[in-house]
């Protein structure tokens, strides 16, 4: 999110800030307006979500959680350079999609219960290591790559507007390769 508000939206070249007001062209403003704006879309769907897998289970609230990541994922392809307005709407809807990341923890402790009941033993630090140390493993090269990507495509630091190239590397890394 910071790059594509830094390097994308580029608020600070614009006119005039979103909607008039001047402190919007400030890109930690803007980036700190989105972040809310995704969490305001997480707290909304809390509910519903709650209520999926009250209703039908958790399993099924699960999949419609990854489902909604995967679809507004895909959505993420439509940001395009200078429309914030689209990156707000876009923001919104994978708060949407985020508001079911509880269920993994739930399902989670479901697991660890079930292997106390079967083994005898609680090895709730075994579940702990796995489900937090794997993925730390798949987000290393994750971030590293779209930034070696960068690099090779000619980034020079606080430079505005960056070259087509740079701007590129990054989006097929963060949208499309992750769909």
């Amino acid at each position: 999110m910071p790059f594509v508000v830094t390097y994308l939206l580029e608020p600070s070249t614009m006119e005039e800030g979103p909607m008039g007001i001047e402190a919007l062209k400030d890109g930690n403003v803007l980036y700190s307006l989105f972040g809310g704006i995704l969490l305001f879309g997480a707290v909304l769907t809390l509910p519903v979500y709650w209520l999926i897998q009250r209703g039908m289970s958790k399993w099924v609230a699960y999949f419609i959680y990854n489902l909604a990541l995967a679809l507004t994922c895909a959505i993420k392809i439509a940001t395009v350079r200078h429309m914030w307005w689209l990156t707000a709407i876009v923001s919104f809807l994978w708060g949407l999609a985020y508001g079911g990341a509880f269920l993994a923890f739930n399902m989670m402790s479901d697991c660890i219960d079930y292997d106390q009941f079967v083994s005898g033993e609680r090895r709730e630090a075994q579940y702990e290591v796995f489900y937090e140390f794997i993925p730390k493993m798949v987000e290393i090269p994750g971030q590293v790559i779209p930034l070696m990507l960068m690099a090779a495509a000619g980034y020079v630091p606080k430079q505005f507007p960056q070259s087509d190239g740079v701007c590129t590397g990054p989006i097929i890394c963060f949208i499309y390769i992750s769909i």
